[in-house]
């Protein structure tokens, strides 16, 4: 990413979280808070920390967990994620995991089965085709992608014991729609036992997780973003100690001879899900699952997309369409509607 897009993008999150974050209340913002941010995992991260009495060794201990899991999930050249993407074109027959990434592995093959493929991780090979960090992006040819769809298969992946084996040489492996839910609750569980903290928030590109409540007991207030809305917030919900992950149009776009084409893409044709959706939000105690069934519910559309909501325990969904229709789940909390325009 360019510097000035890097720049661009830590303004407009920074923007996002006054909306998101920042409706605490006075007595609240007044109150000592450890802020740790920079650009990790592609985007930018902000933690707010409550109760810290040793800024700088919490700092310096989140600072190192987040450079442990970017070496592992980063799509970049070095990344764990990287070494097994390419290993096995070169010839190698199994690949030796972390505990980490296999963690996200197994979850990610979990929910690949349980949306009956909506949400595919082995999408690798077509999701490189779609560069939408270019200056000047085009979608790639339709023959491209259906050459590299071949490669799409969970069938194609086998986890034992000692590693992993992808069957065939081509398949590539993208974590992008389940990795940042994983480190989101990895984080919160670290912060809490090691720090312990019982108080906080981590954003991670609009990702929020919530570490308990607020310190006077109250809940959270988190904004839902309204699509292409220069970071306003469309409604705002109270929570505590949940995560709330919204898929959305908006988040890497472009459009090219009129047509506009956005990253969330079908595994089924390799191409953005069009299905009149502009956004998805999953409310989520585990921020994994969140994450997974953001991206999987998109895909399926509002009416499969509550069908396999309905049928978890925990999650509960809203589904913003593009005529700003909002549909959620059966279980959905009351929120405030800012606006709908």
């Amino acid at each position: 990413m360019s510097f000035m897009k890097k720049h661009f993008a830590c303004l407009i999150l920074t923007i996002l979280n006054l909306l998101i974050l920042c409706s605490c209340g006075d007595e609240h913002r007044a109150a000592s808070v450890c802020r740790i941010d920079g650009f990790y995992f592609d985007t930018y991260v902000e933690l707010q920390l409550y109760g810290i009495t040793d800024e700088a060794a919490a700092k310096e201990k989140c600072r190192q967990w987040m450079d442990e899991l970017e070496a592992c999930f980063s799509p970049s050249e070095g990344s764990e994620l990287f070494k097994l993407n390419h290993s096995f074109a070169e010839g190698q027959k199994e690949y030796p995991l972390s505990v980490d990434m296999r963690n996200v592995l197994s979850r990610a093959l979990y929910f690949c089965k349980l949306s009956g493929g909506a949400a595919d991780p082995t999408i690798g090979s077509v999701s490189a085709l779609w560069d939408f960090h270019s200056e000047d992006p085009t979608p790639p040819s339709p023959e491209a992608v259906s050459d590299q769809l071949s490669h799409v298969s969970i069938e194609n992946v086998e986890l034992s014991d000692t590693g992993l084996l992808l069957k065939d040489p081509d398949t590539r492996l993208d974590l992008g729609y389940i990795a940042k839910g994983y480190i989101a609750d990895y984080l919160k569980e670290k912060i809490r036992t090691e720090l312990k903290v019982k108080s906080g928030i981590i954003n991670l590109g609009g990702n929020v997780t919530l570490i308990g409540s607020k310190e006077d007991g109250s809940p959270w207030r988190v904004g839902i973003e309204k699509p292409f809305g220069g970071g306003e917030a469309l409604l705002t919900i109270e929570l505590s100690d949940t995560s709330v992950v919204t898929s959305g149009v908006y988040e890497r776009c472009f459009t090219s001879e009129d047509h506009f084409y956005h990253h969330i893409l079908d595994p089924q044709n390799g191409f953005p899900a069009d299905n009149g959706l502009l956004s998805v939000s999953i409310i989520c105690k585990d921020a994994t699952e969140a994450d997974a069934l953001s991206t999987a519910c998109f895909v399926l559309g509002t009416e499969e997309g509550l069908k396999l909501i309905e049928r978890s325990d925990d999650a509960e969904a809203l589904f913003l369409d593009k005529d700003m229709n909002i549909r959620t789940s059966s279980g959905f909390p009351a929120y405030r509607l800012l606006s709908v325009q």
